[in-house]
């Protein structure tokens, strides 16, 4: 067994406040999308050989595979926006209430070494459901978004989801095969003692960027300056920021290779969980889930964790302090 809807209800999950209490279904497609959590944890647990038999039988593409074959079964999704394949029709009908974008295990690089790997999803419900899904409809803000959430693959398997007002954890019984309620609260701290962030192009971040770094470096705004943690997966270093506070940051690359997090892919549904959890999320020139995607792949650069540190680097952002 997998996260049920009678579990996820009965933690409120999915409407807490009322204030998204229109999204009827809204509970069986988050226990869809934990089934299929548990089927990619035991997929891992196996060591199945990475890439045998090229793309389909390589982890990722396997557990695309298994949300898709969960989402698909509840008949409450028009269509997909996933990492692995892209945009993809799953529902089984024009009527299918909402659309889910998925990162179904990432980074490739961590596969093959043992290391931290992480699932990103969330789902908006459509403007419009009347006719075949489009991929336009995925060209949304983040703020949008009905429900969020990750799962982390590590030393044990943790579900987080959010609606966008109370954050909830569930960790994977591997005995009993299903997800159970985590008595952890699950609000991230005003400011915290890490930051994490991938150092290896900083000579071609943003100036504000490079200022927030040697901020965060010098521990000029506080008495002991704050660590560097990275694990290489954008879900693990949220998790930990989300916990114990600090900040995640990923910056795009002035020289034009890339940086920044996929905009629906991964910082909208991560922004949308550490605003629920009483974080904050910007982009350097505004709230990132006000951020609107131009494309399906839009890349933007981001910090997300503590309101103090995402706080100093918007004023670095701003031009207000150098």
């Amino acid at each position: 067994m997998t996260p049920t809807a009678p579990i996820l209800a009965r933690t409120r999950v999915q409407s807490p406040s009322g204030a998204r209490s229109g999204d009827a279904g809204l509970p069986a497609l988050l226990s869809a999308l934990g089934a299929a959590a548990g089927e990619v944890a035991r997929d891992l647990r196996r060591g199945a050989p990475i890439g045998r038999g090229g793309p389909a039988g390589s982890p990722g593409a396997r557990a695309e595979r298994a949300f898709l074959e969960a989402l698909g079964g509840t008949g409450l999704v028009g269509a997909v926006l996933s990492g692995e394949g892209g945009f993809r029709r799953v529902g089984p009908g024009a009527e299918a209430p909402f659309l889910v974008t998925l990162d179904p295990l990432a980074p490739s690089s961590n596969r093959g070494v043992n290391g931290a790997l992480g699932a990103i999803f969330g789902a908006f419900r459509r403007v419009r459901a009347s006719a075949g899904a489009h991929p336009g409809e995925f060209l949304r803000p983040g703020r949008e978004l009905s429900a969020a959430g990750y799962v982390l693959f590590g030393p044990s398997t943790w579900l987080v989801l959010g609606d966008g007002s109370v954050v909830r954890a569930f960790a994977l019984d591997p005995e009993r095969g299903d997800f159970r309620p985590v008595d952890l609260p699950i609000r991230c701290p005003e400011t915290g003692p890490t930051y994490c962030a991938n150092l290896e192009s900083v000579a071609s971040w943003p100036s504000a960027f490079r200022r927030f770094l040697g901020r965060l470096r010098s521990g000029a705004a506080e008495a002991t300056p704050p660590s560097l943690r990275t694990s290489g997966c954008v879900v693990a270093d949220a998790h930990r920021v989300l916990l114990e506070g600090g900040a995640c940051v990923h910056p795009t690359r002035l020289d034009g290779e890339g940086g920044g997090l996929r905009l629906l892919l991964e910082a909208g549904p991560l922004a949308f969980l550490v605003e629920g959890a009483g974080g904050a999320a910007s982009t350097g020139t505004g709230r990132l889930l006000d951020a609107i995607p131009g494309s399906l792949l839009d890349r933007v650069p981001a910090v997300f964790g503590s309101r103090f540190e995402v706080a100093m680097f918007e004023s670095f952002g701003r031009g207000e302090v150098s």
